[in-house]
């Protein structure tokens, strides 16, 4: 019977050959076990995550006294227009929109305020247009509604509760 050849040129015994395929097997096998705990921990991880998001997100929506739903509708609005501006979070983006997160300004309108803020929006010849950057009325979306406008406003107070938190 022949052996397989051994890279040294020397062929190698079948007790050899086995406990390379084992030792090749036990390799894999422990990567796999490696690669499944770390999967389960950053799974584990960002469930944590997100379970203390929406805990956030019921906590600041008792406190404001709105549905959750309704702060997720805003969100959904705020995301196909002023997020281009403002930034995912409300943040800002350098050299366009102001932080409207933690924003004294957002903080003391009304809503209705607010809302005619939104529908107007700010020129940049406005002496308190500080970028010096249009905000257009309706964030430039001119098919946003009142309704639509509306669920910004709560979702923008949501923003500035959970920056304040």
């Amino acid at each position: 019977m022949a052996h397989d050849s051994h890279p040294s040129g020397r062929s190698s015994p079948p007790e050899l050959r086995v406990l390379e395929t084992l030792s090749l097997v036990v390799l894999v096998l422990l990567m796999g076990v490696a690669t499944v705990w770390g999967a389960l921990s950053s799974n584990a991880r960002a469930g944590e995550f997100v379970r203390a998001q929406n805990e956030q997100r019921d906590r600041i929506a008792m406190e404001l006294g709105v549905s959750t739903s309704l702060i997720e509708t805003g969100h959904d609005v705020y995301m196909t227009t002023c997020i281009s501006c403002h930034g995912e979070r409300g943040e800002a983006l350098p050299g366009l929109g102001k932080d409207i997160a933690h924003s004294d300004f957002v903080r003391g309108k009304t809503d209705t305020e607010m809302l005619m803020f939104l529908k107007t929006g700010r020129g940049s010849w406005d002496p308190l247009n500080t970028t010096g950057v249009d905000m257009p009325p309706k964030g430039g979306n001119p098919t946003l509604t009142d309704e639509q406008l509306q669920q910004i406003v709560v979702y923008l107070r949501y923003l500035n509760a959970a920056a304040s938190s």
